[in-house]
């Protein structure tokens, strides 16, 4: 019991910061006089290092076996990189900021998960109903966020954050010492991993489902306030997707018994061929109501199928690496290129950006069925 509260809090901790970043630090940013287009080059330097950092920092962990000092290494930086850019002046020096802010906290999550799972195997926890508490701590920072991110110029808010990233630093020096691992003892690094079929049949499947969520995080706000939405109306729109997914992670563990994880893929493929052809046709409150919905299944239901495949076709000396080094290529590589694909179609229709997605969905649908023994389904 105590061992689930600490992975929980953990978990908790990194998406508050997550729930209060994402939405607002460009407001931030904005409030300290920094353009558009320079916000925009600074969330992309946060978003592209993890493509260097997460592969370096997943095999470190496999290497150590004991990665209590590393999850604390990790949140330290973070905690230093933000009171960095909490003082920055200067685009050169915000840059650096983002870097370091990029190179430290991604990976945190991803290493974070292979805990756990280990954890499942070892001692019996269920992953979905830790994680689950990172969800509502991503909302309690889009909520609270807004009201505090004024204050003192930031202060409060730049204050929140590194406060929890402290927690972060102490709740991971207080996990349970794991044996480290002889010096003789070769890690199956990314290396390997790169070469395995199974595992790069799974990115590519996975990536193309969570990449398709590309015109979601950038564009369907401002879409939706175009078709007349208030910014109230487009925040519980949101919170709605990540109520949802709070529902099914919480009975994610009788799904995967049901269904194993490679069906979840598919149902999170055939899911997002509804949802995003739905939203790209109609920006009606009642259909984006109810397909906000099927966000428990584009997003949640992907995310537990594919760490628990990972964590099935990854070798056990490799699992922070394996999940470190999906978490670049998905997060790194094929969103990015989703992003600035759904950009590029929005400008010529809103539809389009959507159509795109839709496209995405099906791509991934189809591998999970083509790749289905591959993935370990058998």
């Amino acid at each position: 019991m105590m061992l689930t509260l600490r992975y929980s809090l953990l978990v908790g901790t990194l998406f508050l910061v997550l729930g209060l970043f994402l939405p607002f630090w460009p407001v931030l940013l904005e409030l300290r006089g920094v353009s558009a287009a320079d916000i925009g080059l600074l969330l992309a330097a946060t978003t592209w290092i993890k493509i260097a950092g997460l592969p370096l920092w997943g095999r470190l962990a496999d290497r150590r076996g004991d990665v209590r000092h590393v999850l604390a290494l990790l949140g330290l930086g973070s905690l230093v990189a933000y009171l960095w850019l909490g003082v920055a002046q200067g685009f050169a020096w915000l840059l650096l900021g983002h870097l370091l802010l990029g190179f430290f906290f991604n990976p945190l999550i991803p290493i974070t998960d292979s805990e756990i799972l280990k954890a499942g195997r070892s001692r019996g926890l269920d992953y979905g109903r830790i994680r689950l508490w990172g969800s509502i701590a991503f909302i309690i920072g889009n909520f609270v966020g807004g009201e505090i991110v004024e204050l003192a110029d930031g202060l409060w808010f730049l204050g929140v954050i590194v406060g929890s990233l402290a927690v972060t630093f102490g709740v991971s020096l207080s996990l349970p010492r794991m044996p480290r691992r002889p010096r003789h003892t070769r890690s199956d690094g990314w290396r390997v991993l790169l070469g395995d079929r199974r595992f790069l049949a799974l990115v590519l499947t996975a990536g193309c489902l969570q990449a398709s969520h590309a015109a979601y995080y950038a564009v369907a706000s401002i879409t939706w306030l175009a078709a007349g939405h208030s910014e109230s109306t487009i925040a519980w729109l949101w919170a709605e997707g990540v109520l949802v997914e709070i529902l099914l992670l919480a009975y994610g563990s009788r799904l995967l018994h049901r269904l194993g994880p490679v069906r979840l893929l598919t149902l999170a493929g055939l899911a997002g061929i509804v949802r995003w052809t739905a939203t790209g046709l109609s920006s009606d409150l009642p259909l984006l109501i109810a397909v906000q919905a099927l966000h428990a299944l584009t997003f949640a239901a992907a995310h537990l199928g594919t760490v628990h495949l990972i964590a099935r076709v990854v070798p056990a000396t490799a699992a922070a690496s394996g999940q470190s080094l999906y978490a670049a290529l998905q997060g790194g590589v094929m969103l990015g290129l989703a992003l600035i694909l759904s950009g590029y179609l929005y400008d010529i229709s809103p539809a389009a950006s959507f159509a795109a997605m839709a496209a995405l969905s099906a791509a991934g649908l189809l591998l999970s069925l083509a790749w289905r023994r591959r993935l370990g389904q058998e």
